[in-house]
């Protein structure tokens, strides 16, 4: 775990600095159960492959590259532009392992703009106005990279220019002794989609991010083993930035494996919601807890699905299932809460959090009951939200609008768009079908030129990471 060595109050005080200038930047858990289907996406023919023996781009891990026809090969530089040659005289690599030059004020009115069609007419256009390609697994650069890191939930976040990924479950194949395991690992990007940099790390809990706070430690020695728990989880968001050297990450705690639990619950109990001080290290971000649980586990579950910093504020999604049960036959409720990227007591308060009650169009202060979520629902012009749990939320600079991505049952991955953060949403469009997809996240970090015009996803569970991209050709 790495900490910061300031004290608390000094911390929270030092976050209330000029905001960010644009408007929008972009546990073990339980499965749901899958469902099959025929369909499959438009992908590229000819998928690479990952060869061992290039490393054009630098970054210390083996590039995406594919044979062409006679003897030359292809490469994908990490600007996903492809360089071809004669593997008897490769090029000299040209870049060293590095972070993205992330613009936090792009030029929009110079960047292509686009106007997406009726849901129905956008599926029938699927491989002509847009395009689903494969381009290859996420990789790792240092001893990790060799060591086939897998897991579930990559998400990224950007916070004074560098991009963070962070992680739900992430251990290596063959077992814990490989590489040890952690619940929630955090690393930062580099140049290119394709790799994370692990830096020169053996066992990934090296890299551990949100902890529990001190002052629920006992929980582990005491509280657990009092209600027969015998273990414990977290879900984290996203890194969503408060200026340009401090962001938030909100966290939901539980006990696990309890058996005075009914089979509903998986035996789980829900202990609340938390939140993070995010900061850059010198190898890792690192995460500072400065106050207990926001709120307990009656309340939403805030930031589950995804935060996001926008208009002076941080938004948080989640989805609060209803009905006959979670998963397929539940109402899926999507609920949004915000709070001033000022208020210092974003942290520690439930009045510094309000969230929208679509009936009343009114922001209301404080942290909802769960059993209050259908009052909470946003609307979609499809009537309902077929998202369960994890996804993203973004500004489109190609769309001028909000993105909400989400993934159902493992596999679809549908996305709504909406001309403000609380809606309403527009109706469901499916981008994926047919593969099997934990946790899918997109990361517009990555877009070229920061227009959105082409999105990179990335797609569990429990395996490598694919990678796809996904491009729109909507231009007005």
């Amino acid at each position: 775990m790495h900490s910061l060595t300031v004290h608390a109050a000094g911390l929270v005080a030092c976050l209330i600095a000029p905001a960010l200038s644009h408007p929008t930047h972009s546990p073990r858990h339980v499965h749901h159960r899958r469902y099959e289907h025929d369909a499959s996406p438009t992908i590229s023919p000819n998928i690479p492959t990952k060869r061992t023996a290039y490393d054009l781009d630098g970054n210390g891990v083996p590039d995406v590259c594919k044979a062409l026809s006679g003897t030359d090969e292809a490469c994908e530089e990490s600007n996903s532009q492809w360089i071809t040659f004669n593997p008897n005289s490769p090029p000299t690599p040209t870049a060293k392992l590095q972070a993205p030059v992330i613009q936090t004020a792009v030029a929009t009115a110079s960047l292509p703009r686009g106007t997406l069609p009726s849901a129905a007419t956008f599926q029938q256009q699927n491989g002509t106005k847009w395009t689903l390609t494969k381009k290859g697994v996420l990789q790792y650069s240092g001893p990790l990279g060799q060591m086939n890191l897998q897991g579930d939930k990559a998400r990224t976040g950007v916070l004074g220019g560098q991009v963070i990924w962070n992680f739900g479950d992430m251990t290596c194949a063959g077992g814990l002794d490989v590489c040890g395991f952690d619940m929630g690992p955090a690393m930062y990007g580099t140049s290119s989609i394709s790799t994370v940099n692990t830096q020169d790390i053996t066992q990934i809990q090296d890299a551990a991010f949100i902890q529990p706070h001190a002052s629920t430690t006992n929980f582990f020695a005491n509280e657990i083993l009092g209600e027969g728990c015998t273990a414990w989880g977290m879900d984290n968001s996203n890194v969503a930035a408060l200026n340009n050297t401090h962001g938030i990450v909100l966290s939901w705690e539980q006990w696990r494996n309890c058996p005075s639990l009914d089979r509903k619950t998986d035996g789980v109990q829900d202990r609340g919601l938390g939140a993070s001080v995010i900061t850059l290290g010198d190898k890792f971000p690192t995460a500072t807890r400065v106050s207990g649980l926001l709120a307990g586990g009656d309340r939403v579950a805030a930031g589950k699905l995804a935060i996001m910093a926008a208009e002076g504020y941080i938004y948080s999604y989640t989805v609060e299932d209803s009905g006959m049960s979670s998963g397929f036959f539940a109402t899926h409720n999507m609920i949004v809460g915000r709070a001033s990227i000022n208020d210092r007591d974003i942290f520690s308060s439930t009045t510094a959090w309000e969230f929208y009650m679509p009936s009343t169009q009114s922001w209301v202060s404080g942290i909802p009951l769960r059993t209050d979520a259908p009052k909470y629902n946003l609307q979609t012009a499809s009537g309902k939200w077929n998202c369960a749990v994890y996804g993203t939320v973004m500004w489109s600079n190609y769309f001028n609008k909000y993105m909400l991505f989400c993934d159902l049952l493992e596999n679809e991955f549908n996305f709504y768009t909406a001309d403000r953060p609380e809606g309403p949403w527009s109706e469901e469009y499916q981008l994926i079908t047919g593969v099997s997809g934990y946790g899918s996240m997109v990361h517009p970090e990555y877009s070229e030129d920061g227009s959105h015009k082409a999105l990179y996803i990335s797609m569990g569970p429990d395996t490598e990471f694919e990678i796809w991209r996904v491009e729109f050709d909507y231009d007005a």
